[in-house]
């Protein structure tokens, strides 16, 4: 591979669900897993709410996009962890306060992100993909 090995994981602790516990040891082994490979680049975010991680893919995306224009190719490697919902597509469910910024369209945005050239995206969502019923 001639380009970078990005790995973008997002876990939480939750005001309003209850918090699964067993997440920090699932990030800590794949986090070691994925360094055993060769990972160069690995980013871990914790409790990010709806504003944060929308920053954080649109980050990665101008990354991702200026690594292709320099004829770079790059694995990205997305694991979430944490409570999720399903309407179509997976959602994550972000602390806020704010109601209309609870469920995060992660699914729909990591897809389009997959979209960039020279891109090549593997996303795991470890959540319930249950719709949610308000």
């Amino acid at each position: 591979m001639n380009g970078d090995l990005h790995v973008t994981r997002q876990f939480y602790e939750y005001r309003n669900f209850s918090n699964l516990y067993t997440l920090e040891y699932d990030r800590a082994k794949a986090e070691e897993g994925i360094r055993a490979l060769g990972a160069n680049d690995i980013r871990s975010y914790k409790d990010l709410e709806f504003q944060e991680l929308s920053k954080v893919l649109t980050n990665l995306a101008k990354e991702l996009r200026a690594n292709s224009l320099a004829g770079k190719k790059t694995f990205v490697y997305f694991q979430y962890g944490g409570h999720g919902t399903l309407d179509g597509y997976t959602y994550a469910i972000c602390n806020s306060e704010k109601k209309n910024k609870v469920r995060f369209p992660l699914e729909k945005i990591l897809r389009s992100i997959a979209k960039i050239s020279n891109t090549y995206m593997l996303a795991v969502f470890d959540c319930c993909r249950e719709k949610m019923v308000e």
